[in-house]
């Protein structure tokens, strides 16, 4: 004959099956978490304060304004400085040019130098009566200038001739042409004075 179970054991089992989720439940750790900043080079946290305790909270990335900025934002962890990414064409004002950094929020400017200008090329041609106007080109980054110059003077040495008259005399400029200088001699108290005039023939 077989035997039943004893209906004394099923309310036993029943009871302990529930007392053991509620010890796991009664088992949760409480944390308590610094106010002071951890970090490492990537992120920063608070850790708990609890003996034992490996726990973080509030572990996100570091925060920066721009990626030239060496300062986080929240925590205050201080990164390397970036190494310059120079633009390759010149930026330029009147005076200067350089290159720009390309990293975002970096505002150096790398390799700043004078102009180094040209000796220039005639756009319109002086005279004795007007200025001209010349064109200089900066060799390293093609900055342009536009100056006025004036026509150049020459001193020119008269050798008196053998009969006492100064010879006319020829010069030429390349940027004007030539021009000739007709002179003549006067006597004035036992003395040679030259006065001339100019015409260009």
């Amino acid at each position: 004959m077989k035997r039943r179970p004893s209906t004394s054991i099923l309310p036993l089992a029943a009871a302990l099956g529930m007392a053991l989720p509620l010890a796991a439940c009664g088992a949760a750790e409480k944390h308590a978490f610094s106010e002071t900043w951890k970090y490492d080079e990537a992120s920063h946290w608070h850790e708990c304060t609890e003996k034992g305790h490996t726990d973080v909270s509030d572990k996100v990335p570091h925060v920066y304004e721009n990626d030239a900025d060496t300062t986080c934002n929240v925590c205050g962890y201080e990164r390397p400085a970036h190494a310059h990414s120079p633009a390759e064409g010149w930026s330029k004002d009147e005076t200067y040019h350089w290159h720009k950094c390309t990293i975002n929020g970096c505002e150096e400017e790398l390799d700043k130098a004078e102009h180094a200008w040209d000796a220039g090329e005639v756009v319109t041609l002086a005279t004795f009566g007007a200025d001209g106007t010349k064109s200089y080109t900066c060799t390293v980054c093609g900055q342009s200038k536009a100056e006025p110059y004036v026509m150049e003077y020459i001193d020119l040495n008269y050798v008196k001739s053998t009969d006492g008259t100064p010879a006319g005399t020829a010069f030429t400029i390349p940027a004007a042409g030539t021009y000739y200088i007709v002179a003549r001699s006067e006597k004035w108290q036992g003395g040679v004075t030259i006065s001339a005039s100019l015409c260009l023939c």
